[in-house]
C-alpha cells in the first residue's frame, strides 16, 4: 500500500483496479451475474439505473447526449459477453474534465444507491458494481492524469478532481438531489431499451443539446 491509497480500499489484481468492497470469497469460478444473483427483471432495472445515472449527470452538466441504451440480452448474447448498457455523449466544452469525471462516476454510484434503496445491497453485490464499472474507472483515471500525472488517489484527499473517494462522495450529493429524475429516466429506459438524447431529456423535463456525434462513452 502506498501514500495514494487508504487501507480501506482493496486491490483487485485480476481486474487491475481498487474497490471499496473486498472481493467475494468464492470456492469455484463464477460470473458477475451469478454473484449479483438477481432475476433478469431486477438486473435490467439495475443496469437501467446505472445508465440513467450517467445520462442525468451528463445532461445537467451541459453535455450533448446522443443515445442511452440497455442491451435487450443484458450482454449475454452469442459469443463473448457484450456491453449491458451504453451512454454516448460529448461533454460540455466549457468544462469537459469536470463533466467527464462526474458523468463517468455517476453510473456505479447510482447503481449502488439503487441496491441500498431496494434493500438488495450486500458487500458482494457492491463489489460487482465496482468491477463492472471498470471501463468508467479507466475513463476517470485517464481524465485525472491529464492534470495530475500521479493520480488518481483513493481515499486520501478531498479533491474530486484527484481522489476517487472524494469524487464518489461529490457525485452522491448530485444523485441525492437528482434521484427522482434518475428513477424516471431508468424506468423509461427499462421500458424502451434505447432513447435518443432528446427523448432522455424530455423524460426528465430538460431541453437537450442533441447532436449526431459523440466523443464520450460511458458503460
Amino acid at each position: 500500500m502506498n501514500e495514494t491509497v487508504r487501507s480501506a480500499w482493496y486491490w483487485n489484481r485480476d481486474f487491475g483496479l481498487y474497490t471499496r468492497q473486498p472481493a467475494p470469497r468464492l470456492d469455484r469460478p463464477t460470473t458477475a451475474c451469478r454473484v449479483l444473483d438477481l432475476p433478469d427483471a431486477l438486473l435490467r432495472e439495475a443496469v437501467a439505473t446505472h445508465e440513467a445515472g450517467h445520462a442525468v449527470l451528463a445532461l445537467h452538466l451541459g453535455a450533448r447526449l446522443t443515445c442511452v441504451s440497455v442491451a435487450d440480452d443484458l450482454g449475454r448474447g452469442p459469443g463473448a459477453p457484450g456491453p449491458v448498457g451504453r451512454v454516448d455523449y460529448e461533454p460540455n466544452p466549457a468544462e469537459p474534465v469536470r463533466g467527464i469525471l462526474l458523468a463517468s462516476a455517476a453510473g456505479e454510484r447510482a447503481q449502488d444507491r439503487w441496491l441500498r434503496q431496494a434493500d438488495l445491497w450486500t458487500e458482494d453485490r457492491a463489489w460487482v458494481v465496482e468491477i463492472l464499472a471498470a471501463q468508467d474507472r479507466a475513463v476517470i483515471e485517464r481524465t485525472v492524469r491529464l492534470a495530475h500525472p500521479d493520480g488518481p488517489t483513493y481515499g486520501v484527499g478531498d479533491d474530486p478532481a484527484v481522489d476517487l473517494a472524494a469524487l464518489h462522495d461529490y457525485v452522491d450529493v448530485w444523485l441525492r438531489d437528482l434521484w427522482d429524475q434518475v428513477m424516471v429516466l431508468a424506468a423509461a429506459l427499462n421500458r424502451c431499451g434505447t432513447l435518443t438524447g432528446a427523448q432522455a431529456a424530455a423524460a426528465i423535463g430538460l431541453t437537450v443539446n442533441d447532436g449526431t456525434s459523440a466523443s464520450g462513452v460511458a458503460a
